[in-house]
């Protein structure tokens, strides 16, 4: 295509893209301002209409509630029903309905009450001003609606519903009309606009019809010219039919001048440079050097050529083409021919096909000047910023330290008067002074510890370090908060493993970290810890996995997450709190132990953390001595596979011949096809959570008297569950805490096996005494206590997750003269109403386990199954969530308000439902008021 057609097509492509597009913007803008008027103009006529009809209901309804106070007061539904039938005999309402305090239905104009037994509108429920209106829509009908009020107390609502078919109509029509006249617009305007499009495209591609022409003209002449130049002829011109092409027509006339003066054609582009260049010899003589360069080096041409470069750059001479290029580029200060001094900027490389002392070095040279003060500016600021930093760094130590020394004085201070005597209310206040500044103290730790890492001053101190050990510690410091959680806490540690030299804390710190930001994330299932190693020359290398089932890690902040102050959930709504210094301190100490840390995730599937590092083995400590299970046939009941498969490679280790199942019906199945074949399993290790556990049987076989009874078995429990039911286990049965490690699992499989087989059990090797008696009363749920005399305490469930709210409102409630059960749950909340069956709980709608409103589900359940009288419950609903009050109510709450509470309004309300709860329990609180 030749450059006329090109431009042509061009201009005119452009032009029609531009007119399309703005011409598809104005109809945009224009479509969307027809529809807001249209709009506004159907929603105008549908509200005047509206209004006029709805107007006369309102006065209906205003009059009519009126007229049926004393009806209502008295619930005569006869007197209500007539009243409203008579109302509508004489005006022009289609429907006026009648509801009482609670919104049920008590009257209605219409022949039958089905319209509203389902309970008045939410409109009409949420109405509790004397002249407030409420209106909605039924259907084609327009409602409105009053409450009935004798004084400040409302005892029910009217509505009155008017026929709204006439509105519906003129907005219908409206409409119509508007879509029409919007449709033969936008059709008038795509034909105008198409023809617009057309005559432009045209126009433009004219245009550059006519400028490609001209500068079509303009290289052929330059073209002409040059091979005029080729043929030898020295006075060559051509006239230039653009004004840019001006310069274009003065280049060739420069380049035939040089020609007719003799030069080449390559010095004359030399001279046009504006940068200095010379050609080199190895010897360093100069044989080529341009304009610019004399005029750079204040020398006239052409005094530099010939002249030394090693003189000229001030440089020692080379043997080599190379060492010449290595010695003569970069910045160099220089001596002018007049004596000034000169930064300069020298880029040389070997001229190609010369070697030897053939070769030839080409070189620019530029002004550097700029760009000297420019280095010693920015190496100035690398100073400061430097010097900044190290001040920010020394700063944050002083005031780390200056932070913690009376933050430990808080501390130690609180757990002075800890240790005082002090009422339940106080000492609540003591707990929430040393719990929060513990987090305090935490958070300063943690900024010290950043600090020091970045200023270098954190060093690796090796020591012997047990990391089966060490990993049973982390588990432990979890332990309280997974189980506060219900989650499960899996340990699974290589066996075999040697004591490796370290730094403990550091690795400590690691780990702790991992877990605990594991069990924080997660709110149901599992957190585990896998330790695995491999060792090569006397070398371990260390592989520490934590694995959770939480939410996961978007994969756009898998590498974020390690940068400090970051967050996987930045928003200000994020569920968990924190600085986000845990994983940057995390992935700074890993690399100060010479390791490695990434992560693994899938968002909603949880996270996997890897940290990996070597470490010598400690040859100073000798391996300890393991117990052993030789060829004891043992069978691992487990569903978690991480718990199934650690259990049985401890076990393993140990000597015993090891098979799995992964639930409790496989397990029965082999214990059985073992019994047949008369090679019984010795011994069943097992969760005492393993699902199915009862209703398989499975537990009937290992703990009943049948053919059984010769099979020891380890359940393995949490710590906190260790003594439930101990008098109803067998002796063959032992139990063991959850993770186990390597030493209490062997100990317990060898005691449960000794008891199986009848040997002497007491053997301190084989059989480590079981542990005290602990009275089981103690452990047990506390008893709640009953005020005795004329008039008992009014009894109150306080169900809120959150500590420190659930402090100060049960004080609140105790200042108000209730006996307060606290509940951390709902789970707890309904435990502790059927143990007490109080008349008031109070219930957070959002709480871990079981939230307020299942738990309100439950106890409304209860009370139906035990046809007990109903109790009035109270919901903490978090402020600025749509629905609350209607989820509340639907859960069969009483009342609701929103968090945070204030203390008066709860008052309040507690005082509106207060004849609910009873005559003597009414007179105990005013006197305790």
């Amino acid at each position: 295509m030749s450059l006329q057609s090109r431009f042509s097509l061009q201009f005119g492509l452009t032009a029609a893209l531009g007119v399309a597009l703005a011409l598809a913007a104005s109809l945009a803008l224009f479509a969307a301002r027809m529809d807001a008027m249209s709009e506004d103009l159907r929603d105008d006529v549908e509200t005047a209409i509206g209004a006029q009809m709805r107007k006369s209901a309102e006065a209906l309804a205003g009059r009519f509630a009126e007229q049926i106070r004393e009806p209502l007061l008295d619930y005569d539904r006869q007197s209500l029903t007539r009243a409203a039938r008579d109302t509508l005999a004489l005006t022009g309402a289609q429907e006026l309905r009648i509801y009482d305090a609670h919104g049920r239905g008590v009257a209605s104009g219409a022949e039958d009450g089905a319209a509203f037994a389902s309970g008045a509108p939410a409109p009409l429920r949420a109405l509790d001003d004397p002249d407030g209106v409420a209106r909605w829509i039924e259907g084609d009908r327009l409602f409105s609606g009053r409450a009935v009020c004798i004084g400040p107390s409302c005892i029910g609502t009217v509505a009155v519903g008017v026929d709204g078919t006439d509105a519906l109509r003129e907005g219908a029509a409206l409409a119509a009309e508007m879509d029409e006249a919007e449709r033969s617009f936008f059709r008038e305007a795509g034909l105008l606009g198409l023809g617009a499009l057309i005559l432009a495209a045209l126009l433009a591609a004219l245009v550059g019809w006519l400028l490609g022409r001209r500068l079509t003209r303009s290289l052929r002449g330059a073209v002409d010219a040059l091979d005029q130049i080729a043929a030898g002829a020295t006075d060559v011109s051509f006239d230039a039919q653009d004004a840019q092409l001006a310069e274009l027509a003065a280049a060739v006339e420069r380049v035939a001048e040089s020609m007719a003066n003799g030069k080449t054609a390559e010095a004359g582009i030399l001279d046009d440079m504006t940068d200095g260049l010379f050609v080199a010899r190895l010897d360093g003589e100069m044989v080529v050097a341009n304009a610019a360069l004399h005029e750079l080096l204040g020398a006239a041409p052409p005094e530099l050529v010939g002249a030394s470069a090693f003189e000229t750059f001030a440089i020692d001479p080379a043997e080599t083409l190379e060492q010449f290029v290595e010695r003569i580029s970069g910045v160099s200060r220089i001596t002018r021919r007049d004596g000034a001094g000169l930064t300069v900027m020298v880029s040389a490389k070997v001229a190609p096909g010369g070697v030897g002392v053939e070769g030839r070095v080409v070189g620019v040279v530029r002004d550097a000047t700029a760009m000297a003060a420019d280095i010693g500016r920015l190496r100035a600021a690398e100073a400061r910023a430097e010097a900044a930093n190290k001040a920010k760094t020394e700063f944050l130590s002083v005031m780390s330290h200056e932070l913690r020394t009376p933050l430990n004085g808080i501390l130690g201070g609180a757990a002075v008067l800890a240790g005082s005597e002090l009422n339940p209310s106080q000492r609540s206040f003591v707990d929430i002074v040393q719990n929060s500044g513990k987090s305090l103290l935490t958070m300063v730790t943690d900024i010290l510890d950043l600090t020091r890492i970045e200023s270098g001053d954190a060093k690796v101190e090796e020591s012997p370090v047990d990391v089966e050990e060490l990993a049973q510690e982390i588990i432990a410091a979890v332990s309280e908060d997974a189980a506060a959680k219900n989650l499960k806490l899996l340990l699974r540690v290589q066996p075999g493993m040697p004591v490796i030299s370290t730094d403990r804390d550091k690795l400590r710190e690691i780990g702790s970290t991992l877990t605990e930001n594991a069990v924080k994330f997660t709110e149901e299932g599992s957190v585990g810890l896998d330790v695995s190693y491999e060792t090569v020359d006397g070398v371990v290398t260390l592989k520490l996995k934590v694995e959770d089932t939480g939410p996961g890690i978007d994969p756009a902040h898998a590498e974020t997450i390690f940068d400090t102050f970051s967050q996987g959930d930045s928003s200000a709504s994020r569920k968990h709190g924190g600085a986000g210094l845990g994983l940057a301190i995390t992935r700074k100490l890993v690399e100060l132990m010479g390791g490695k840390i990434s992560v693994e995730s899938t968002p909603g599937e949880g996270a996997t953390f890897t940290v990996t590092l070597d470490a010598p083995v400690d040859a100073d400590q000798p391996a300890k001595p393991r117990k052993q299970l030789p060829n004891i046939r043992t069978l691992v009941a487990a569903a978690d596979k991480l718990q199934r498969e650690a259990l049985a490679e401890q076990l393993a280790h140990a000597g015993a011949k090891v098979e799995t199942a992964q639930s409790a019906t496989v397990a029965l199945r082999m214990l059985e096809s073992a019994q047949e074949k008369r090679q019984p399993f010795g011994l069943v290790v097992h969760p005492e959570d393993l699902p199915g556990f009862a209703s398989s049987g499975l537990a009937e076989w290992l703990r009943g008297d049948g053919p059984a009874q010769s099979v020891a078995s380890v359940s393995l429990r949490p710590e906190s569950a260790m003594l439930d039911g101990l008098a109803q286990l067998p002796e063959r049965v032992v139990l063991a805490r959850t993770p186990p490690s390597f030493d209490d699992l062997i100990d317990a499989a060898m005691r449960a096996h000794a008891v199986a087989i009848g040997e002497n059990a007491e053997d301190d090797d084989a059989a480590p005494p079981a542990p005290a008696p602990v009275d089981e009363e103690e452990t047990r749920w506390p008893t709640m206590k009953v005020i005795e005399g004329d008039v008992q305490t009014p009894h109150v469930i306080l169900a809120e997750h959150n500590e420190v709210n659930r402090i100060v409102l049960t004080s609140f409630l105790k200042k108000s003269g209730y006996e307060v059960h606290p509940a951390a749950n709902g789970f707890d909340a309904v435990k502790l109403y059927k143990e007490l069956m109080p008349k008031l709980i109070v219930m957070d709608v959002t709480m871990p386990l079981m939230n307020g409103l299942d738990a309100a589900k439950a106890v409304r359940r209860h009370e139906q199954e035990i046809e007990a009288p109903a109790c009035v419950m109270i919901g903490l609903t978090d402020r600025g969530k749509e629905g609350e009050r209607e989820r509340c109510t639907a859960a069969g709450m009483n009342d609701s308000i929103q968090k945070p509470v204030k203390l008066d309004e709860l008052e309040a309300k507690i005082e509106r439902w207060a004849s609910l709860f009873g005559g003597a329990e009414k007179g105990a609180r005013t006197a305790a008021s």
